[in-house]
């Protein structure tokens, strides 16, 4: 596909993406029920391309600034109730295609059932229950549902312009939002909303009193960030391996991406970046199968680059400042007595202290599923519901240590073992690079196993998305997945 009709299409598709936000809003959130019924319908008529879309569509509506979409009192229970129709329907289609071309999912399950056991003597065992059949219904979907997706090509390509559209939407819907402060900055914001008004709120932000941490299209600085991450590793990836040159789409919106990405004001997404050219440099470049002239082409690119960004980094670090104020996240430098080390890490101390209660409370299986010591208290408050029960908690092998205990980290260990090495059996190259970044943004706040927040957008971006790479390099090669 040129670069004109590939643009002429991601056009088309983000602009069905507009529409379903709008509708959205227009509704409360209750369109959602007739979109699942779309993807069922798709997937009985055998349109498989269009029915995943769908199935795309619910974690990234999911992570979508309130500001924008409106406020959806019922979308989670539409959206977990759409998403058990269609992977119920799609299991079965998927059933149909015979090969074994699939992600290498089938390690978790061992992890999930550790998960079940340490629940029973948990915090809170039923929301523990609840939310392992959430995440399981979501893993099947995507494990079945993408199987040898191979023999659908006008698919393949179809999901592909769906990633490309989602973002953007993502990078060109924040963008847009950057003049109007109460939506751009909707998280640093919303607490002065209630209390002394919009005015008064954004006059704190322009004024300096407030940090502006950049939520743009999403519901969160710290979901747009690792959003902004995937999203750049995914586009690295599809231009190097699909489009083999820089094209117009894919270089404009890589432009784009670190400056947004200092906006969030995240540290996580500088480290994610680092993992990112890491990964490039020295895994994916020698894997690609390209000329001497080009591959030493983007090798000098990449160095000229790297030399660019420290030059900057230094030079904005002189003049502003800059790079101190994202590590410390402080635009108050000067008053700021912390050590470098304490400002990086201080935030997630806490979170870190109450992994290891939990760890303590049952080293061998942990204090149960994706829950904490407060939630029986908060449900006895009416605070939360056996349905929407949000926790949050940092890095994802001390939260995986808290939750399971020794056993559950042994079989979590296993899984990525598992998973690597059946990227690896498969020749899954960019399925395993966008894994190990799905990891790296859960080494800040771990999201793994909430697809219904920010962990399900992040799983369709790096393992689906990547797969869908994998897959459509297949195609071009012309290679038989059953050989």
């Amino acid at each position: 596909m040129n670069d004109k009709n590939l643009f002429k299409q991601v056009s088309k598709m983000a602009f069905l993406i507009v529409l379903a936000i709008v509708a959205c809003r227009l509704t409360r959130g209750y369109i959602c029920l007739a979109f699942g019924l779309a993807g069922v319908y798709y997937a009985l008529t055998n349109k498989l391309g269009e029915s995943l879309c769908f199935y795309l569509l619910f974690p990234f509506l999911a992570v979508v600034n309130p500001m924008i979409i409106g406020f959806m009192p019922k979308f989670a229970m539409i959206t977990r109730l759409s998403v058990f129709m269609m992977t119920s329907i799609l299991v079965l289609v998927a059933l149909q295609r015979k090969g074994r071309h699939q992600l290498p999912l089938g390690g978790i399950f061992v992890f999930l059932t550790v998960a079940l056991i340490s629940s029973m003597g948990g915090w809170f065992p039923v929301i523990s229950y609840l939310k392992l059949l959430n995440f399981i219904v979501f893993i099947v979907g995507i494990w079945i549902g993408t199987r040898n997706l191979q023999r659908r090509p006008k698919d393949v390509f179809l999901l592909r312009t769906m990633f490309l559209a989602m973002i953007v939407v993502l990078v060109l819907g924040t963008i847009f939002t950057l003049p109007f402060p109460a939506v751009a900055y909707y998280i640093s914001l919303k607490d002065f909303f209630v209390s002394q008004g919009v005015d008064v709120a954004i006059s704190k932000l322009q004024e300096g009193q407030v940090m502006g941490l950049l939520t743009g299209m999403c519901n969160h600085s710290q979901t747009l960030a690792p959003m902004l991450s995937c999203a750049t590793a995914w586009l690295l990836c599809d231009m190097l391996f699909l489009e083999k040159k820089v094209t117009k789409l894919h270089g404009g919106i890589l432009f784009l991406m670190p400056i947004l990405l200092y906006m969030t004001r995240s540290r996580l997404a500088l480290f994610v970046l680092i993992v990112i050219g890491v990964e490039v440099y020295f895994f994916l470049l020698p894997r690609l199968r390209l000329p001497a002239k080009l591959r030493s082409h983007l090798n000098s690119a990449m160095i000229i680059g790297l030399i660019l960004i420290i030059i900057g980094a230094i030079l904005s670090e002189i003049q502003n400042r800059t790079v101190s104020r994202w590590l410390r996240k402080s635009d108050d430098v000067a008053l700021d007595d912390r050590t470098l080390g304490d400002a990086v890490i201080q935030s997630r101390m806490s979170l870190l202290d109450q992994s290891l209660h939990e760890f303590r409370r049952n080293p061998l299986l942990g204090s149960g599923f994706q829950v904490e010591e407060a939630h029986p208290i908060l449900y006895e408050m009416g605070l939360i519901t056996l349905f929407s029960a949000p926790i949050e908690k940092g890095l994802l092998p001390t939260m995986v240590l808290g939750e399971t205990g020794i056993l559950g980290e042994i079989a979590f260990v296993l899984f990525l073992v598992a998973f690597w090495g059946g990227c690896k059996r498969k020749h899954l190259v960019v399925t395993f690079t966008l894994f190990v970044i799905l990891l790296a943004t859960n080494m800040g706040e771990a999201t793994f196993f909430s697809p219904g927040g920010a962990g399900g957008i992040l799983w369709m971006l790096c393992v689906v998305g990547g797969f869908v790479i994998d897959t459509m390099m297949r195609i071009q090669k012309g290679v038989n997945p059953m050989a």
